[in-house]
């Protein structure tokens, strides 16, 4: 596990610390006559620290908190897990059973496929997603996945889903005619189908 630990796979160790403020001696190692000073300093105030260790990059993340509660545990667990959110949502996908059916958005029908495929499961998808196979990690990813976008034409019906789905799926209202329509301006959007 902790040699496999990386920015898409995090391990982290997590623990809590409550150092005191001060010092009591209870018993220690002196010779006979000589005395010591203990330094110490006043008050009731207690310190908590809740902290985490990220295995493959050495960082530590830590807070203090007033006290270490379930709250404070949630707390801490976001910011690690907002420090990798692409791992995050990916392996919370990744890490469910193979036979997991997964339902897909749009499906541009890549590499000339002809058929869309509106369904996939979690097998297939670690086995042919090309985000999975080829982005080892998430600076892969990111870099991926904007080369892909800066290649990829404009898809011919945007303009006509985002007018659908910026109202949540509902059509436009029906004019005096009775008729709905969508709005398509023709030179708005350069790189557009319609401008070649």
């Amino acid at each position: 596990m902790m040699q496999a630990a990386n920015d898409d796979s995090p391990l982290y160790f997590v623990d809590a610390t409550h150092p005191a403020y001060t010092g009591r001696p209870a018993h220690g190692w002196m010779r006979k006559g000589l005395t010591r000073e203990l330094r110490s300093n006043h008050g009731r105030v207690h310190l908590n620290i809740n902290g985490a260790l990220c295995w493959h990059d050495r960082s530590i993340l830590h807070r203090q908190e007033e006290k270490i509660t379930s709250a404070a545990m949630i707390a801490l667990l976001e910011e690690i897990a907002a420090r990798h959110p692409t791992a995050a949502a990916i392996q919370r996908i990744l890490a469910l059973p193979d036979e997991t059916r997964l339902f897909t958005g749009h499906d541009y029908c890549p590499a000339g496929r002809k058929e869309p495929l509106w369904e996939s499961t979690v097998a297939q998808q670690r086995a042919g997603n090309i985000h999975l196979t080829k982005a080892k990690t998430e600076e892969q990813f990111v870099a991926l996945r904007e080369k892909r976008d800066k290649e990829l034409p404009m898809p011919k019906l945007i303009l006509h889903s985002l007018q659908v789905n910026i109202r949540g799926g509902r059509l436009p209202e029906a004019k005096d005619n009775g008729k709905r329509y969508l709005k398509l301006p023709l030179d708005a959007l350069a790189g557009a189908p319609w401008d070649e």
